[in-house]
């Protein structure tokens, strides 16, 4: 059955008086043949309408043969199923095609049919178009962003997740998990201390009335007990689901090395660390530090501040994270900008105040940092010096004598770090001067 396209108002129309006697004209809208892309448009975009306003508020359980309407099961009924056919068909050609309204369509279903069927189909098809094209991509990301934010029980962020598991998706989609609103009570009241109610005052009651003020504070604790008990269980099973989830999806990137979501995955990684499992400590500080060598500039120091941030009490040597520091730091390395100075400071902190490192590695990076303040002079350079010299006590025109062999404006072998004989850190002097 071939529709006419100038008809297609009204049939709509139609079908929305009288759904459950019209669900064969919406699969003859959908399989209309257009070879122009206007009308393919418009089709989808109509049909889209009309499932706007007749799709019900319950999802449907085709295995159970049952409806779920809010926390009540119902018998599924011939309209149901029927409804439900069609709209798969929709789904499917929304899910084949690559046009800008297939994406369109995919991130209004997502926005308004999120209580119903084929959400992991929907969701996948909106991760997708975060890669497309700058207009595509602008659009996807700005719906999963609203809905991350929207989200009050965690269930469509849960389905955000675990879509990512296999789902090609832009490295600006795992930047959005970062800030789940839904997380952040969880998070603070995680972390909020227990109150000290030993110097807590309170009022003095004769014998018998403090009796009675005991035993009605005790009902009042157990009846709001039950009330919240059940929400507070959903709630916290929810959260920790989440959580589960980012850390998989962190480890998966980790583990296939995929470079473009290093630095958000290192992010969300310190963000969530107290939720790591201690089974997982030794097998994730592996992948970190085969992450660290695969990583640019920027990512590596994310990298070694989440190392730090997570092994940091367990007094490694952190070689490794030295070398990859030094390699990082030298004066005509183009990539460091203001931002990744601030990001360097804070390694910087971690890795020589926080740790006690050999006085041969402060000097190094002592010499590499006044090279580099030398030639680009930044403010928080001079911080970074003037922290390193007052906690090593460093007397910087001591006579020292350096390998002549080992070039500090470049790249080392991580072997040559603690081989060095030190010399006098001469350029302290032009530093001084520029100050």
């Amino acid at each position: 059955m071939q529709i006419d396209i100038k008809d297609l108002a009204n049939l709509c129309k139609n079908i929305i008086k009288n759904p459950e006697s019209n669900y064969k004209k919406i699969k003859a809208i959908l399989n209309t043949k257009t070879e122009s892309e206007e009308e393919k448009s418009l089709i989808f975009v109509s049909v889209f309408k009309v499932f706007k306003s007749i799709i019900p508020l319950y999802k449907i359980r085709t295995l159970k043969d049952k409806v779920k309407q809010k926390k009540d099961d119902l018998e599924i009924t011939k309209n149901d199923k029927n409804l439900l056919k069609v709209y798969s068909t929709f789904i499917n050609q929304i899910c084949s095609d690559t046009s800008y309204t297939s994406f369109y369509v995919a991130t209004q279903i997502l926005d308004y049919f999120e209580h119903f069927n084929y959400l992991d189909v929907i969701v996948k098809k909106v991760l997708k178009g975060t890669l497309k094209n700058n207009k595509i991509s602008e659009m996807c990301l700005s719906t999963i962003k609203k809905k991350i934010d929207n989200d009050i029980n965690g269930e469509l962020v849960f389905y955000i997740v675990n879509q990512m598991y296999e789902t090609p998706f832009s490295p600006d989609a795992l930047a959005l998990l970062l800030n789940i609103n839904l997380l952040k009570e969880f998070l603070v009241n995680e972390d909020k201390p227990k109150k000290d109610r030993f110097f807590k005052t309170t009022r003095s009651f004769k014998k018998e009335e403090r009796k009675m003020e005991k035993k009605r504070r005790k009902i009042e604790e157990e009846r709001r007990k039950e009330e919240t008990y059940e929400e507070k269980q959903d709630g916290f099973v929810i959260h920790r689901k989440i959580i589960d989830g980012l850390q998989r999806l962190y480890f998966l990137i980790l583990r296939d090395k995929i470079k473009q979501k290093f630095k958000y995955t290192f992010i969300g990684i310190r963000k969530y660390k107290k939720y790591i499992r201690q089974e997982f400590y030794e097998g994730l500080y592996i992948l970190l530090n085969d992450s660290l060598n695969l990583s640019n500039y920027e990512e590596k120091l994310y990298c070694i501040l989440t190392i730090l941030d997570i092994y940091e009490s367990y007094r490694y040597d952190f070689k490794n994270l030295v070398h990859a520091l030094f390699n990082i730091i030298y004066p005509f390395n183009a990539n460091i900008g203001k931002l990744k100075m601030l990001l360097i400071e804070q390694v910087i902190e971690h890795l020589f105040i926080n740790i006690k490192q050999p006085i041969k590695r402060v000097h190094i990076i002592l010499e590499k940092l006044l090279l580099f303040a030398c030639i680009r002079y930044n403010p928080v350079l001079s911080r970074i010096i003037k922290k390193l010299g007052s906690f090593y006590d460093v007397d910087f025109l001591d006579k020292f004598k350096f390998n002549d062999n080992l070039d500090l404006n470049e790249e080392f072998d991580k072997k040559e770090i603690d081989l060095v004989e030190i010399r006098p850190l001469y350029c302290f002097e032009i530093f001084k001067k520029i100050l």
